[in-house]
């Protein structure tokens, strides 16, 4: 989840990201999608629902679909008010059998292509920023997280130049 409030006492640790972020004086809406694992203590799960954090599990999206969750995000974060939308995708939410170079590999996480219907949907409500973290190639000799990250990268950037296009050859 990255909403460890410290690790060891270390407010910047790379389970910390989205605590640091949710205490911004201007972030309004956050969501997280396809959290997995048993690796997540109870304690971010406090501090999501403590900073109203829109938390969608892989089950959740296995159960009510892409295209349900995806409405229900763009309505949490893109409100009135809202003046920058950040897409941020952490591939560690991704199956490991499509990106094994990730630091925090899980079993059971989304597919590459339910995640390319995620950003490509959240891409064409209009965003202001994408980043892709979590790429570590030295854990994967195919390289196929690096490919997985640049593929919905290509397509983040194709679907705001094209909102309307169909994003197929």
């Amino acid at each position: 989840m990255d909403t460890a409030r410290d690790v060891g006492g270390e407010i910047l640790n790379h389970a910390c990201p989205v605590s640091r972020t949710a205490e911004l004086p201007n972030c309004k809406s956050i969501a997280l999608l396809g959290m997995n694992g048993a690796l997540n203590p109870p304690q971010e799960r406090e501090f999501v629902e403590e900073y109203g954090i829109l938390m969608f599990t892989i089950w959740d999206i296995e159960e009510q679909g892409v295209e349900a969750i995806a409405k229900k995000v763009i309505k949490h974060c893109w409100t009135k008010g809202v003046e920058k939308v950040v897409l941020h995708t952490d591939l560690d939410c991704m199956d490991q059998g499509f990106v094994p170079g990730v630091t925090t590999p899980e079993t059971g996480g989304m597919t590459p292509r339910e995640m390319i219907k995620f950003v490509r949907t959240f891409a064409r409500q209009g965003i202001d920023a994408y980043v892709i973290t979590e790429c570590s190639p030295v854990y994967d000799p195919a390289n196929n997280a690096a490919r997985v990250a640049v593929r919905l990268a290509m397509d983040v950037m194709g679907t705001i130049a094209n909102p309307n296009g169909k994003g197929r050859v």
